[in-house]
């Protein structure tokens, strides 16, 4: 396994990792692409808000309920832009499937947590799906062996 690719997108705390890569809400972006989409999303958002403005200003009798209008079509404009941004900016992610032979990565993953003062947890509490979407990673086991260990 990759251990830069793992470190990259398991990291929830850090908010750079290696290249030119980003984290923002527990996601990793390219910091290139997050600074066209945060452009791209103020000026679709700032040009359906005038937009509507200019639209309903001479149908509504109110302008303070044109302007209340108007911050709907702005937000009209966050919803395209973010629908822009996800067409044009594939994700950045590298989802890699755990090797049975080789879970050297997932040791390194439960030592880094400990670092940060984070705990394992009782795998054996959390919901079915998630249960379910664990075992089809074969990662269940391997949270089990470490809850033993701990």
């Amino acid at each position: 396994m990759n251990n830069n690719s793992a470190d990259a997108t398991s990291a929830s705390t850090a908010t750079q990792v290696p290249g030119d890569l980003v984290e923002v809400w527990g996601d990793t972006v390219s910091y290139a692409q997050l600074v066209k989409a945060i452009l791209i999303g103020i000026v679709l958002s700032t040009a359906t808000f005038y937009l509507g403005r200019w639209f309903l200003l001479p149908r509504v009798s109110e302008p303070a309920l044109a302007h209340a209008y108007s911050m709907l079509f702005g937000l009209f404009g966050c919803l395209l832009a973010g629908f822009v941004c996800a067409k044009m900016f594939s994700p950045k992610r590298e989802i890699l499937q755990p090797d049975e032979q080789s879970m050297e990565w997932f040791d390194h993953l439960v030592a880094q947590w400990k670092e940060e003062g984070r705990e394992l947890g009782d795998v054996t509490q959390v919901p079915e799906s998630v249960k379910r979407e664990l075992k089809e990673l074969n990662l269940y086991d391997a949270f089990l062996q470490k809850q033993k260990e701990q």
